[in-house]
């Protein structure tokens, strides 16, 4: 994402705006997992920008990939590890507040895989 000589990736949070509200990858546009292609179509632009979604864990980010890449488009990833990794590995997050190291848990299972000081209060 920092490399200024490729074409900058759309960042995608597909999380709920709850979660997102805790905290999220800088530069990172929320759509909900479940938004039509229909409605994200003017958010996404050329066909050539590369689309790098994300999630707590991937498996909603996942999902939205496989449609955009079912719809035709061909640079689709999606953040191995997802935020959680992401979190765990220390790396940044913000919210509107500014910077910050807590993550929305999702729920108390998939919760137990951040590192217990990344956990934010459900």
């Amino acid at each position: 994402m920092a490399d200024t000589n490729r074409l900058k990736p759309l960042l995608l949070d597909v999380r709920t705006a709850a979660e997102f509200s805790v905290s999220h990858i800088s530069g990172a546009t929320r759509v909900d997992p479940d938004t039509s292609l229909e409605t994200l179509q003017p958010l996404l632009g050329s066909t050539q920008r590369p689309i790098v979604l994300y999630c707590s864990v991937g498996w909603r980010s996942s999902e939205l990939g496989q449609r955009l890449i079912k719809s035709g488009r061909t640079q689709v990833m999606n953040l191995e590890g997802s935020l959680f990794q992401w979190a765990n590995e220390d790396r940044a997050l913000e919210n509107a507040k500014g910077s910050t190291d807590q993550v929305h848990p999702y729920n108390s299972t998939f919760g137990r895989l951040l590192k217990p000081a990344k956990r934010a209060a459900e």
